[in-house]
């Protein structure tokens, strides 16, 4: 178990740029953002095929959160930083393929979109700038490969996937300026 706290506390302080106030602050954003999810889901529900998937991968994000919360004050912070970001990302894309493939199936479009840009935000804004860019980049292209293969060249998921991929990109390049600018700030 100490081998696996060293790697990741190796791999954090090469990816992120973290502290433990920002840890404390973003696992509990984290929670608020889960426990605003889940409220508006049933809500969406009409529009959101498999919403009840969605719904309990947003449960799973706030259990964990939460036991991060407690965690912290005994943990390091970048193990909880880079754990926090792996079962944020793995658990929307995972709960988003489940999502996008029945919205395609039965010719919706839903609001799922959506969640990306908050997961750019939320998992960038403890990133090295450089991460920044990867993370928002992989982002980009698992998004653009779900709409590109799973609906039809004429349906408004298509459609709107260029002015998607700009606003994420949007979001992620301010984050990675933001994350270079406070980095040279600290250096000096």
């Amino acid at each position: 178990l100490r081998a696996v706290g060293r790697l990741l506390q190796k791999a954090g302080n090469s990816i992120f740029s973290t502290t433990p106030k920002v840890e404390r602050y973003t696992v509990f954003f984290h929670l608020v953002a889960a426990a605003v999810l889940g409220a508006l889901l049933p809500l969406a529900r009409e529009r959101t095929p498999n919403w009840e998937f969605a719904l309990a991968a947003v449960a799973i994000m706030f259990a964990a959160n939460l036991a991060f919360v407690f965690s912290l004050p005994r943990l390091h912070y970048l193990p909880v930083a880079v754990l926090s970001t792996f079962l944020d990302t793995v658990i929307v894309m995972v709960a988003s393929s489940v999502v996008m493939r029945a919205s395609a199936s039965q010719e919706k479009a839903s609001d799922l979109w959506l969640i990306f840009p908050l997961l750019i935000l939320i998992v960038s804004l403890r990133l090295r700038a450089l991460w920044s860019i990867f993370y928002t980049l992989l982002i980009v292209a698992w998004y653009s490969a779900h709409i590109g293969l799973l609906f039809p060249r004429d349906s408004r998921p298509f459609v709107e996937l260029p002015v998607r991929v700009g606003f994420f990109l949007l979001i992620g390049l301010v984050v990675a300026a933001r994350n270079y600018a406070i980095s040279k700030s600290n250096e000096g």
